[in-house]
């Protein structure tokens, strides 16, 4: 798998070779189709800015671009369920907003572990100002839920 910097600019230059951007995964994995259910190596690239995971025929090539899977306050299915739901190793599932289940695969269990945990960071719902997991929504949420145990208490 490879670590990447995104700024906008350039597709998947070279592995940590943007400054000023951010980090975030791309790698080969094979991922389950919706319809036929069969299993495609894809070149799957995380985009932390969108809380997206795009995926691709092609590395490197952004117009082989299949789809993507929205991260967004997603629930990530771990590597033992995956495997009791699918039948397949170093198995992660991802659960949308809208109840959609993906499942992908990757070469070994270290690797589906490092994509389970940058897909939890992108996952993390967004704050008003667009800051990943709070800002000032969680600020409120915070201050209300305070609020209320003292009510209550």
């Amino acid at each position: 798998f490879f670590f990447f910097f995104s700024s906008g600019s350039g597709f998947w230059s070279a592995p940590m070779a943007q400054s000023g951007g951010r980090l975030s995964k791309a790698g080969w994995m094979t991922k389950r189709g919706q319809f036929r259910k069969n299993w495609k190596r894809r070149w799957m690239v995380l985009v932390p800015e969108r809380q997206v995971m795009e995926y691709y025929t092609y590395e490197n090539d952004p117009k082989s671009k299949r789809g993507e899977i929205p991260l967004d306050s997603c629930a990530v299915i771990e590597a033992k369920d995956c495997l009791d739901k699918v039948g397949k190793d170093h198995c992660l599932g991802i659960v949308t907003k809208t109840n959609r289940e993906w499942f992908m695969y990757s070469e070994n269990a270290a690797e589906t572990r490092e994509w389970i945990r940058f897909i939890r960071i992108i996952a993390r719902p967004r704050g008003v100002d667009g800051s990943a997991g709070g800002g000032a929504a969680a600020a409120a949420a915070a201050t209300s839920k305070g609020s209320a145990a003292a009510a209550a208490g």
